[in-house]
């Protein structure tokens, strides 16, 4: 699990973007219970061969879920209060060593406002 509170204040109209980002989260979490391996990879700066693609791959996933937690965010569908978590936990990711390797080659891909996010996070 990732340590975040599953329990959203959402208004009516919020439910599909809250419901895509748990699936997302549970599909996420099922990932890495099949395959726990995969964790290593968030801290390898210099994999090789099938490890750098799938280090890109599981990166790719982290981006487009923060993206979309920080947009609704930023829109007022996810809660201030839940809003903490969620920046903590996507600090702690962003930091490890394989992210931020395969971020500098992905970050175009995001839109700008949440490069600033993501690059005000790093320590």
């Amino acid at each position: 699990m990732h340590g975040v509170s599953y329990v959203v204040c959402v208004m009516p109209a919020a439910a599909k973007p809250i419901q895509s980002i748990t699936a997302d989260l549970h599909a996420l979490d099922q990932l890495f219970i099949e395959h726990p391996e995969l964790d290593l990879l968030l801290d390898d700066k210099s994999p090789t061969g099938d490890c750098k693609i799938k280090q890109k791959w599981l990166v790719s996933w982290y981006l487009d879920l923060y993206e979309n937690i920080h947009y609704q965010h930023n829109k007022g569908v996810i809660a201030e209060e839940l809003w903490t978590g969620w920046e903590q936990e996507i600090k702690q990711t962003s930091n490890r060593p394989g992210f931020r390797e395969q971020y500098k080659a992905l970050k175009r891909y995001y839109n700008e406002d949440f490069q600033k996010f993501i690059k005000r996070l790093f320590v």
